[in-house]
């Protein structure tokens, strides 16, 4: 591999301190609330959209299946969480929040808040389009091609 960059170098450490500003901000909730952002997203989901299964939470969270399951393990084990079985495929399941999660949503911070979505708002609209162009060219050289996944 060639020696990076001053320019590459530049931009891999903004994104370590953007990755940084994510990480911490993404804490705050899990001191107040015992929950990280994640999951109480998850549990802000269930509750806006009672029996929904986690198929459907991973797709409204736009996560992987597995990520939507194991988020929801820890708020069934704390007792924000109910899941009801399928009587047909036990597999299947059904996922209420419960009186506990209600009151601790209503003391939450938004699922979606804090300084780095802040700082994004204040952006022009053009900068935006240009940092999410750049974002999803850099996602996509990261994503091996589905061909190279089997």
């Amino acid at each position: 591999m060639p020696k990076p960059s001053q320019d590459a170098l530049k931009t891999f450490r903004t994104l370590r301190r953007v990755s940084q500003a994510l990480r911490l901000d993404t804490r705050k909730p899990s001191i107040d609330t015992g929950l990280g952002k994640a999951q109480l997203h998850a549990l802000s989901v269930i509750h806006q959209q009672p029996d929904i299964g986690t198929g459907d939470l991973a797709k409204a969270m736009e996560v992987q299946p597995s990520t939507a399951s194991n988020l929801v393990k820890p708020l069934i084990a704390k007792g924000l969480v109910e899941v009801e079985h399928s009587k047909v495929d036990r597999r299947i399941v059904q996922l209420r929040s419960t009186a506990q999660a209600r009151s601790l949503l209503r003391q939450a911070p938004r699922p979606w808040s804090g300084p780095v979505l802040e700082a994004l708002q204040t952006m022009d609209q053009s900068t935006l389009d240009a940092l999410q162009e750049g974002l999803e060219q850099l996602l996509d050289s990261l994503t091996p091609p589905r061909s190279q996944l089997r």
